[in-house]
């Protein structure tokens, strides 16, 4: 049963996060849809996360513990699963990524745990947006009081990956990023194919993701292949995008095809191929766009299911 005294306090400290943020109205019809983070069920302010920098003299209620399911997330990525733990004189949490932007959200502490007496536990489900930036990001967390004070900030690390594979080099500059990448994504839940056709003319399709065949039912485990088949069935999975990464540029000519293979009621798709090639010398070596192209589907005239060829985009003729 929820505790009606708590729900109160929490309300308090709403009230007075915004009373010291000098919120205006509009607050509360402000979705965060452009703060690099959204966080579910919890309530958005457009202003900085209050409290003290991490490296400040200790303020409670502090902040004890930040959780994650993982370390690693990508762009645009959703359902993050943040937990953590602050001491008992809070009774809200704020969340924010102070050095992206001055905005933050704020959502209640929950219950006690035997295991740490005199703190409280707390739980976040948390979106990035698609604006987030690769490499080490960091996350902060704060506990809020019934007055509406906030102790220091708890900062957590997290390695926010490209949307496309780089081989971590993003979070990792030691790490050789691959030589060559094809990435097509696209704008809405329709089932888009990238496909590549190489040089001995084989398909290389979300059906058949291996630029290197099976020998004998036998899989070669150096073999670049697509990282996925989006939208496969018309299933929403938040990427709308296919890849392929290649460690080595490969010789000969590449030819680059999509297909809007299902459109999923979708009447139209806008997409963008990018081609990204490795520059520079390590530890220094970047992945840089040489190639950008950009199309749509309409799918009364485009939707074939496999029936025919794709839409050539582009002929890269590597190496």
């Amino acid at each position: 049963m929820d505790d009606p005294l708590a729900g109160a306090a929490v309300k308090r400290a709403l009230a007075a996060v915004c009373l010291l943020a000098a919120c205006a109205p509009s607050y509360e019809t402000n979705p965060g849809y452009d703060a690099p983070i959204r966080v579910a069920s919890a309530q958005y302010f457009d202003t900085p996360l209050p409290g003290a920098a991490p490296d400040a003299a200790m303020d409670s209620p502090l902040v004890t513990a930040i959780v994650t399911d993982t370390q690693l997330v990508y762009s645009g990525a959703s359902g993050l699963s943040i937990q953590g733990r602050v001491e008992d004189g809070a009774v809200a949490i704020g969340l924010g990524m102070p050095a992206l932007s001055n905005v933050h959200w704020v959502f209640p502490a929950s219950g006690s745990t035997p295991e740490f007496p005199g703190e409280l536990t707390w739980s976040a489900r948390v979106s990035f947006d698609r604006s987030v930036p690769s490499g080490m990001q960091a996350i902060r967390a704060v506990g809020i009081d019934a007055q509406g004070h906030a102790g220091r900030q708890y900062e957590q690390m997290l390695c926010v990956l490209p949307t496309y594979p780089d081989n971590l080099h993003a979070c990792d500059p030691t790490r050789t990023p691959p030589d060559l990448v094809v990435t097509l994504d696209w704008d809405a839940d329709a089932d888009v194919d990238l496909e590549l056709i190489t040089p001995e003319g084989r398909r290389i399709d979300p059906k058949h993701p291996l630029v290197i065949p099976p020998m004998m039912g036998m899989i070669d485990d150096t073999s670049p292949r697509l990282d996925r088949d989006s939208l496969r069935g018309c299933v929403p999975d938040g990427w709308r995008q296919e890849s392929i990464a290649f460690d080595t540029v490969p010789d000969g000519e590449w030819e680059i095809d999509a297909r809007l293979f299902q459109s999923c009621g979708i009447s139209s798709v806008r997409f963008r191929l990018r081609v990204l090639r490795a520059q520079g010398e390590m530890p220094n070596r970047e992945l840089v766009t040489t190639l950008e192209q950009g199309g749509e589907f309409i799918a009364q005239y485009d939707e074939d299911q496999g029936a025919r060829g794709g839409l050539r985009l582009a002929i890269l003729d590597l190496p």
